[in-house]
Order: structure tokens, then C-alpha cells, then sequence
């Protein structure tokens, strides 16, 4: 029966993003939205990244994110590095369009990895909200976390995170945040909320501060884990975050590939990332189990 329920659950989530595609294809061809706006006059940045390997699925994403439906002025910009162009052998076709559309395209010489989508843009003097490559993001997303910031301004938001749990002054292993953030929920913002960057964060300005500056060190302590290292920054930059639904949202992947999420869960190097951490400032560690 559990083998069956699976099935069937693979076969449904399939033909959803199946009509997504559709869907992102009339829009893409048909509908062809802009984006309205001066870069002067941005409520927020809208920020991703990503590599050689999803440079074909990407559009989907990057479709989903021209058509949001939102009173707020944002700038989407998406920033690749020449070494994935070179892999990949060229710019993907499509960015063209999307450029003509109103996104705005960074190219940059050092790959920063996952990094990337901060790195460049977090100091541009509006608040930043980031996103994945691979992922459907639906037309309410960002009106939604802008609307909450509106309600707890200088507060990180998220759609999906976890609760940084310890036991007798020792960090439990990231699966059991995970698990206990599924069936457990935080009104307030806390230190020990940890926003994953896959269903978007939204970052007030100031909240990254101090991240070019740490380049050498988050390359070093935990280079596969931006969310880590963005967590440790809001942290000493005296902000809290929440999580803006009672449950954690996954929207949909529209790109069934490696990730970094079989690296860092599956391998155990979260554990491992996160420890460093803490290793290298005690503060962080007790303004996390303090609360």
C-alpha cells in the first residue's frame, strides 16, 4: 500500500507541474508580461542564481517570477558566473526575452556558487528577497511576503524553515529541526529560526551586513550552505526571523536534478557546516540557545 501511495503520488505531481509548464508556456509566448519599473523607485530586489546544469530549466523559474501578481515595484535580477556560461557553452537563448521583459542580467568573473545571489546584491539599497533556480514560484508569492514585512518590519521572513533545537546546551542534528518544524510553529520571530532559501527569504536592508567581508570565511566554514552563513549574518546584525505560514510551503521543483539538499541532509555536512559556526563565535551560539 505505502509503494502504491507513492506511485500514485509521483504520477499526480508529475501532471502538476506538467500544466505548470503549459501554463508558463502561454505566458512565456502569449502573455509576455514586463516589468513595469525605474530601478530608483524599487520597493525590493528580487535575487537568484544559477548554474551550468539548470541553465535549460531555468526559464520556468524565471517565467514564474515575471508574473507576479503584486502592488509592489520590484527589480528581478539573476546573476550567473562566466565559468557556468563556459560550461555550458554559451548564454541560454531565452535570457533575451526575459531581458527585453525587465529582467536584468549580472554576469561576474568569481563563481560564488549559491552565494551568489546575495553577494551581488544585498547592498543596492532596497530590501532582497531571494529565490531558487529550480522552482515554481505561484503569482501570490512575493505580494505575500511583502505584505508581512509591511506588518513586522526588520524581521527576516520565510515561507519554509526550521526551528534550531538543543538539548542541554547542544545542538540536536539538523533532520530532528526538520522534523519538528513540520508539526510545530512560532507566531513570534526568534533567533533560533533558521529560513531555507528554497520557497524565498526576504531580507531587510542592513540584515546582510558584513557578507563581502566574510567572503574568506563562508568559503571556508561552509561554502555549500548560504542559509547557514546568511543566519549567522542576520544574527550579529541583531535581527530574528519567522516563518510567515503555520506550515512549511515547498513549491513546486521544476527540475528533478542534484541539489544541495543531498549534499548537506543526505551527506550529514549541515551538521557538520553549522558546528564550524559555532566553533567560530560563541556569541551566535548563545543568542541561539538562549531562547
Amino acid at each position: 500500500m505505502k509503494y502504491l501511495n507513492t506511485k500514485v503520488s509521483s504520477i499526480y505531481n508529475a501532471m502538476y507541474v506538467f500544466a505548470i509548464k503549459i501554463y508558463l508556456l502561454f505566458c512565456y509566448f502569449v502573455i509576455k508580461r514586463k516589468i513595469p519599473l525605474s530601478k530608483e523607485k524599487a520597493d525590493v530586489i528580487v535575487s537568484l542564481t544559477s548554474y551550468h546544469k539548470r541553465f535549460k530549466s531555468l526559464k520556468w523559474t524565471l517565467e514564474s517570477l515575471m508574473q507576479q501578481k503584486t502592488q509592489y515595484q520590484y527589480r528581478l535580477i539573476l546573476i550567473l558566473s562566466q565559468e557556468d556560461i563556459k560550461k555550458y557553452g554559451k548564454l541560454p537563448g531565452y535570457l533575451s526575452n526575459f531581458q527585453k521583459r525587465g529582467l536584468e542580467l549580472l554576469i561576474v568573473e568569481e563563481n560564488l556558487k549559491s552565494y551568489k545571489k546575495a553577494f551581488y546584491t544585498y547592498e543596492m539599497g532596497a530590501p532582497l528577497v531571494t529565490a531558487d533556480d529550480d522552482i515554481y514560484y505561484p503569482l501570490y508569492w512575493l505580494q505575500k511576503i511583502m505584505e508581512e514585512s509591511v506588518k513586522t518590519p526588520n524581521i527576516i521572513l520565510a515561507y519554509r524553515g526550521h526551528y534550531i533545537l538543543n538539548e542541554n546546551n547542544k545542538i540536536l542534528p539538523y533532520v530532528e529541526w526538520m522534523k519538528w518544524s513540520e508539526k510545530n510553529f512560532y507566531k513570534e520571530e526568534r533567533y533560533s529560526f533558521l529560513p531555507t532559501g528554497t520557497s524565498g527569504v526576504y531580507y531587510p536592508i542592513d540584515s546582510l551586513k558584513g557578507l563581502k567581508e566574510s567572503k574568506e570565511n563562508f568559503l571556508h566554514i561552509c561554502p555549500h550552505a548560504d542559509d547557514f552563513w546568511f543566519k549567522y549574518l542576520t544574527v550579529c546584525n541583531a535581527f530574528k526571523a519567522r516563518r510567515i505560514s503555520e506550515k512549511n510551503i515547498h513549491f513546486p521543483i521544476m527540475n528533478k536534478g542534484e541539489s544541495l539538499f543531498e549534499v548537506n541532509v543526505g551527506e550529514g555536512l549541515n551538521d557538520i557546516q553549522f558546528e564550524k559556526i559555532f566553533l567560530k563565535d560563541l556569541a551566535f551560539f548563545r543568542k541561539i540557545i538562549e531562547e
